[in-house]
């Protein structure tokens, strides 16, 4: 006590060696004394971000970017009693083998009673959703940084609602709220404000700046037109820019395919927010250069063996 009475930026450093544990910090900072939980109160909501960094850092990149992070303890409570949901991307959809190197849409929230994620694909068809043990969340990840605000921020029209895969969200909603024992009004607005931004995932990729030849990429790509995007791994053979400065053609190759496969070479038309017919059917959006360290992620996922498809 006489340390934390003297040397009360002491307490913020004990706060980041016990930040893996709420558990730790709550015994320390909040049962021991008053007087103690008084001396820490300015490291506390600091402290609270960490911990909520560490444990779910899709949804802790989605809060920040929109500005969102006011009390994050109580972000910590309403995220782990799975009152707060959010738009991410999700790697290797169902882990089945036709989402492969893919990262597609969904609406998540935390289970606690699963210690996992429990995923709601955004589709034009009823999909049932998809639990991701806390193990996987290397599986996550909020919009690329570089797009963030070009597509979150887009003056698009909203998202179609009226489909299979929305009104098995609704239901599954309905029947949770009835459960739920409380429900503050602070997650109301996060999620009314979640909703308000149901648009993105449709949202074209406008730009052709970045792309190297030989570098990897993400393209966007859906079946259906009434589907989102997602965004699918690969490497730019060839681009041609257009006469017009601001089309371009691009020959992108995705190296999870066997050479032989009709999947392992594409070549689209992108650059503007029109939403073209593919070559292999489906319909493409835009195109951006990944990052290294979004390479490192997308690698985790790489099959061992090339798809014979």
């Amino acid at each position: 006590m006489t340390i934390a009475e003297c040397l009360p930026p002491l307490l913020a450093l004990i706060g980041g060696f016990l930040s893996e544990s709420p558990r730790d910090v709550v015994f320390l900072f909040y049962m021991t004394s008053r007087c103690l939980a008084r001396q820490a109160s300015f490291a506390m909501n600091t402290m609270w971000q960490d911990m909520y960094a560490k444990r779910w850092t899709a949804f802790f990149e989605a809060l920040k970017f929109q500005q969102r992070g006011d009390n994050w303890l109580e972000l910590y409570k309403d995220t782990l009693c799975g009152h707060c949901e959010f738009i991410v991307e999700v790697f290797d959809r169902q882990k089945k083998e036709g989402f492969a190197m893919s990262a597609m849409p969904a609406r998540l929230h935390y289970d606690s009673v699963e210690d996992g994620y429990v995923a709601w694909y955004i589709s034009a068809s009823e999909v049932p959703p998809e639990l991701i043990p806390a193990a996987e969340a290397h599986r996550l990840r909020f919009c690329p940084a570089s797009v963030r605000d070009p597509l979150w921020r887009s003056d698009a029209p909203p998202a179609v609602c009226d489909l299979p895969c929305e009104r098995l969200w609704d239901s599954f909603k309905g029947r949770a709220r009835c459960c739920m024992r409380r429900r503050t009004s602070s997650t109301d607005s996060t999620n009314s404000r979640e909703s308000s931004q149901g648009a993105y995932p449709y949202c074209v990729l406008e730009g052709t700046k970045g792309l190297k030849i030989g570098g990897a990429v993400e393209l966007q790509w859906k079946m259906q037109d009434q589907s989102p995007f997602g965004w699918w791994y690969g490497q730019l053979e060839e681009l041609q820019h257009h006469s017009d400065g601001k089309l371009a053609t691009a020959t992108v190759v995705f190296p999870h395919f066997a050479a032989t496969s009709q999947w392992y070479r594409l070549a689209v038309a992108f650059g503007d927010n029109e939403v073209r017919d593919c070559a292999l059917g489906g319909k493409s959006g835009g195109l951006r250069p990944v990052r290294d360290g979004e390479k490192v992620q997308w690698m985790q996922h790489f099959p061992t063996n090339p798809i014979q498809v």
